[in-house]
C-alpha cells in the first residue's frame, strides 16, 4: 500500500507488516494498528505527531514527515529515544523546523517547571507602563502647587529654623545693615515701642536718628542708607504717604528692589493720596499691622544680609636691605645643603631597610626548602644589616653638624 494516496491507516487484521510509505497520512491512532504487527513503515507521509504506543512494532520507519516537535510531543520523543534500536531511520528523523530527533534530549521541547511555591512571572500589566508618565505628572503638579504656595512654604521653613533663600536685590551683596527702617515722625512712637525692640533682637537695623552723620545732606544720607542695607522697611501710614522724606526713602528703596512695605492703615486710605504708591500696592505684596503673624512674616521678609569674609592678616614683611638679603641667601643655601645631605644619607638607608625586610620575609618563606636555597638571602641580609648600621652612624654625624 505504498504511494497510493492513502490519507488514513486502513483497518486490517492478521498482518505482520504494514508498509504505508509515500502516502498522505496525517494522523495515526493507537487502535488503527493491529496486534502482532512486526514492521511498520510510515515514512514520507504528512504526520505531525504520533501516539507513543504506536512505536510497539520491532521494526519502524518514521523519516520524512513534518513532525511538529512541540511540548505535547515530548513523550513521543522520549519513547523514540528509548526504542531507537528498533527505528531503522532514527538518525534521519527531523522536525518540521529542521531539528534532528537524535539531538533533542530529555525535556528539550518543554521548559522546566517552576520550583514549588514559586509562581511563574506574570506579564506586566498595562498599568505598569503608565507608572512613569503618572509619576512625572504628579511631580509637575507638586512643583506647581509648591510654586503657588511658595511664600507659605518659605514662612513655614523659616518658623522652624530652616534657612530660606532671600530674593535678589540690586544693591551690594555684602551690606552693612540687614534693614533700614523708613518711617514718619508721626509713627515714631509705635516704631520705638513695638517694632525696633523685636527687630533689633534679630537683625542689624539702620535708623536715621542713630546712624546718620550730622552735617551731611539728607538726600545723600537716604541714598547711602538704602544702598548699604540688605532691605528697606517702609512704614506706610497717612502721615508717611504725604511726608516728603519718607516718600524719597520709599522711592529709593523701590528703585533698588529692596523695599518691604508695612501698612499701618487700610490700603484704601493710603492709595488715594499718591497714584505712584497705588500702582506699587496693586502689583506687589505687603504686610499689614493687624496680621496675627506679623512678626513671624516680617523676619522672613527681612533676611540677614550676607557678610563679607574676614580679611586675611598680611604676612610679616621680611628684612630688606643689603644685610637682610645676604642673611636670607645664606639661610636658603644652608637649608638646601642640609636637605641634600639628608636625602643622600637617608636614601640608601631606606632602600637597605626595605631590602632587608623583603629578604627576611623571603627567607622565612623558604625555611622548608633546601638550606642552599636560602644561604644567599641570609648572607645578603647580614650585609644589609652592616650597611644600615654604617649609614645610621653617618646620618647621626650629619644631623649633628651646624650650618
Amino acid at each position: 500500500m505504498e504511494a497510493r494516496g492513502i490519507t488514513a491507516v486502513p483497518r486490517v487484521d492478521n498482518v505482520t507488516a504494514l508498509l504505508l510509505s509515500g502516502n498522505r497520512i496525517e494522523e495515526v491512532r493507537e487502535e488503527d494498528l493491529p496486534d502482532g504487527l512486526e514492521e511498520l513503515d510510515l515514512s514520507n507521509n504528512s504526520l505531525r505527531s504520533l501516539p507513543p504506543r504506536a512505536l510497539r512494532p520491532p521494526r519502524l520507519r518514521l523519516a520524512r514527515n513534518p513532525w511538529r516537535c512541540a511540548c505535547p510531543d515530548q513523550p513521543l520523543l522520549d519513547a523514540a529515544r528509548e526504542r531507537q534500536q528498533h527505528i531503522v531511520d532514527y538518525t534521519s528523523i527531523r522536525c518540521a523546523d529542521g531539528r534532528a530527533w537524535a539531538a533533542l534530549g530529555a525535556g528539550a521541547l518543554c521548559p522546566p517547571a517552576p520550583a514549588p511555591g514559586l509562581a511563574p512571572p506574570a506579564p506586566a500589566p498595562a498599568a505598569a507602563w503608565l507608572a512613569l508618565p503618572a509619576a512625572l505628572l504628579l511631580a509637575a503638579a507638586a512643583a506647581a502647587v509648591a510654586y503657588y504656595y511658595r511664600y507659605h512654604v518659605k514662612l513655614f521653613l523659616s518658623s522652624h529654623g530652616w534657612p530660606t533663600p532671600a530674593p535678589n536685590a540690586t544693591h551690594a551683596p555684602h551690606a552693612r545693615y540687614d534693614v533700614f527702617v523708613s518711617f514718619s515722625h508721626a509713627d515714631e512712637a509705635w516704631v520705638q515701642r513695638e517694632l525696633l525692640p523685636r527687630l533689633q533682637a534679630a537683625r542689624t537695623v539702620c535708623v536715621h536718628y542713630n546712624d546718620w552723620v550730622a552735617g551731611e545732606g539728607i538726600p545723600q544720607q537716604i541714598a547711602s542708607s538704602v544702598a548699604s542695607s540688605h532691605r528697606t522697611l517702609c512704614i506706610l501710614s497717612a502721615a508717611a504717604v504725604h511726608a516728603p522724606w519718607p516718600r524719597e526713602e520709599r522711592r529709593a528703596a523701590l528703585a533698588h528692589s529692596s523695599a518691604v512695605l508695612l501698612l499701618l492703615e487700610p490700603v484704601d486710605n493710603l492709595a488715594n493720596g499718591e497714584p505712584e504708591l497705588k500702582a506699587h500696592l496693586a502689583t506687589r505684596t505687603y504686610l499689614t499691622k493687624d496680621d496675627p503673624r506679623l512678626w513671624e512674616k516680617l523676619l522672613v521678609a527681612l533676611p540677614p544680609a550676607p557678610r563679607a569674609p574676614a580679611p586675611r592678616a598680611p604676612a610679616p614683611a621680611r628684612g630688606k636691605g643689603k644685610g637682610g638679603d645676604k642673611m636670607e641667601k645664606e639661610a636658603d643655601k644652608a637649608f638646601v645643603c642640609a636637605f641634600g645631605l639628608t636625602v643622600r644619607a637617608t636614601a640608601p638607608f631606606v632602600r637597605c631597610v626595605v631590602a632587608a625586610i623583603v629578604n627576611i620575609v623571603y627567607d622565612s618563606s623558604l625555611e622548608t626548602m633546601h638550606r642552599s636555597a636560602t644561604e644567599r638571602p641570609r648572607k645578603r641580609t647580614r650585609e644589609c644589616r652592616r650597611y644600615v648600621w654604617t649609614h645610621l652612624k653617618t646620618a647621626g654625624l650629619i644631623m649633628s653638624m651646624r650650618f
